[in-house]
């Protein structure tokens, strides 16, 4: 069979995925030798087309795959795809598809390093490709939030995947928070020159990315935080603190609360600035929850 021309007539050697697999897997083994044959041969691999995309694939197979296999698998994604992820000799338009799709699909994550691993991969491809190529990410992360949500405060009955998924998506959306909350020039803030055929949260009176998320997010996160955090008055007492789903709601709270505080942070950096004018707007918010 031919093998697949690079992009471009860029010249890279495309990758064997069964090659990828066993090589993954040898730099996860306990054998030292074997891993360090392994681990070698996977630094030329970075280098070869659909290494990242097998990777991603690899670390996404919760049931078919060991999940030594598959922390590596993320681990090495983390370390080498971000700083190559505009690469078009590395990575096809559809690669990157997928790769967003998968990390979505991996919300329900149990094993925490690889969860921690793909909210930071979410993050930061989500600086490079949010809203231009993942149009519909935060509105994705935040209908699963809500649904999750009501499923979990309409009853009493903590379904585990559901607290899970929840924690997972909320984690997920403040290191997207973080991610443009930490751009501090307009110049630096990815800019939408479209807003006919930009998401519907996307208003045209306002000029970068920060401003769109906070006018979006802001209102439904505080909702959120008030759904977690009201009963506390009456149900946190020295016979429920120890209780497992107090804890959760602890956490979930303070999740979400840790996301209002990085789009106000940043909002009220900006009252002096360039925003002045979208700031004096959303002032009495700001000033509301202080």
């Amino acid at each position: 069979m031919p093998r697949p021309q690079p992009q471009l007539g860029l010249a890279t050697e495309a990758i064997n995925l069964e090659e990828l697999y066993a090589v993954i897997s040898g730099a996860a083994s306990q054998d030292v030798a074997q891993l360090q044959a392994c681990t070698e041969r996977l630094k030329m691999m970075m280098d070869m087309t659909g290494t990242f995309d097998g990777l991603s694939d690899i670390a996404s197979q919760k049931t078919s795959v060991p999940l030594a296999v598959r922390q590596q698998s993320i681990i090495q994604f983390k370390n080498h795809a971000l700083s190559h992820w505009r690469s078009r000799k590395l990575l096809t338009d559809e690669a990157r598809a997928r790769i967003r799709s998968r990390c979505l699909m991996m919300l329900d994550e149990e094993d925490d390093l690889i969860a921690q691993c793909n909210e930071e991969i979410i993050s930061k491809i989500a600086r490079s490709d949010f809203p231009g190529n993942w149009s519909n990410l935060v509105t994705d992360l935040m209908t699963t939030i809500e649904t999750n949500l009501q499923i979990r405060y309409s009853s009493n009955a903590a379904d585990p995947r559901t607290t899970l998924v929840l924690r997972r998506s909320i984690k997920a959306l403040n290191g997207i928070v973080f991610e443009f909350t930490t751009i501090r020039m307009l110049t630096g803030v990815a800019t939408l020159k479209n807003v006919s055929s930009s998401p519907h949260w996307l208003f045209p009176k306002l000029n970068d990315v920060g401003f769109k998320l906070f006018t979006y997010l802001h209102q439904p996160l505080w909702k959120y935080y008030e759904t977690i955090s009201s009963p506390f008055a009456s149900t946190l007492n020295p016979d429920s603190i120890a209780l497992p789903r107090t804890a959760e709601d602890l956490l979930l709270a303070h999740l979400i609360y840790e996301a209002v505080f990085h789009l106000t942070t940043w909002l009220w950096q900006r009252h002096g600035k360039d925003g002045k004018d979208e700031f004096e707007g959303l002032r009495p918010w700001v000033c509301g929850i202080a």
